[in-house]
């Protein structure tokens, strides 16, 4: 890890910028998990199918006479000897396919007889300055933007906190496309977990320090998924307790980041 960035080596509200008021407790992990989605298996009145990286898979009849349990047992065998760069497990209805390494990307449609959930976005791109992440449950050393309400909702288990600004990435890491970009797939991040950060605000929203903070799952126009509103977005964002972050400050007209607190320390 290099050397994260403290608002007495730069101006005021840097997105990342990790603020002196008070000792910052930053842990590591690395950008980038497995993309991972999952297909739910929805009828046994007629033929199900998936459609997976443009491939057809489905039962080989009408699936009347069918379990939904079976239907998903037949489909991930079929996922699994045809598609090498993939994982498909079941548990009942539920089909997760993961990819087999981090970078690796695939596609899941919802067709007939099932709905398919993106769980785990493919990461290949850099993680900004200034965004909230959550912990990858089942890989201990990586965290990634949140994608679903789920991950979210679920704060004491999931959400880990806001990646720090890191002068040494700013400065010398050209893959990272420009100094705002960020942590590069598989680098190691900074992430500030107890403390206050300015972190990105969504669009161009205002929020004021009594309001609650939402945390963007879903990207929309000039909003981006790990940025803070303090205004509700229906299936959009979610509302976070404020006893593990609030705003620090209120945002005037122009603002692109906003001082939060945190307190996300396990």
């Amino acid at each position: 890890m290099g050397q994260t960035t403290y608002n007495a080596e730069m101006s005021k509200g840097v997105a990342g910028l990790v603020s002196e008021t008070r000792y910052p407790t930053i842990i590591t992990r690395k950008n980038g998990s497995k993309m991972k989605s999952t297909f739910e298996v929805t009828a046994t009145t007629s033929l199900v199918s998936m459609v997976v990286n443009s491939t057809s898979y489905q039962t080989n009849s009408a699936s009347a006479s069918l379990t939904k349990s079976a239907i998903a047992s037949t489909l991930v065998t079929a996922v699994n000897a045809g598609e090498s760069d993939l994982i498909a497990t079941y548990s009942s209805a539920t089909i997760t396919i993961e990819a087999e390494d981090v970078g690796d990307s695939f596609t899941l449609v919802s067709s007939a007889g099932g709905t398919a959930t993106n769980i785990i976005t493919n990461a290949t791109a850099a993680i900004p300055f200034g965004r909230f992440v959550i912990d990858d449950q089942e890989n201990a050393d990586r965290a990634y933007m949140p994608t679903t309400s789920a991950s979210l909702t679920a704060v004491v288990t999931n959400l880990l906190g806001v990646t720090a600004r890191d002068i040494g990435i700013e400065n010398t890491d050209s893959s990272t496309g420009g100094s705002n970009a960020g942590y590069p797939i598989n680098k190691e991040m900074a992430i500030l977990t107890e403390g206050k950060i300015y972190v990105e605000l969504d669009g161009t929203d205002t929020p004021v320090f009594t309001d609650t903070v939402y945390i963007r799952h879903v990207a929309s126009g000039t909003a981006k998924i790990g940025q803070v509103s303090g205004t509700s977005a229906a299936g959009e964002n979610v509302a976070i307790d404020k006893r593990y972050v609030r705003f620090a400050e209120s945002a005037a007209s122009g603002d692109t980041s906003i001082l939060c607190e945190i307190n996300l320390r396990r």
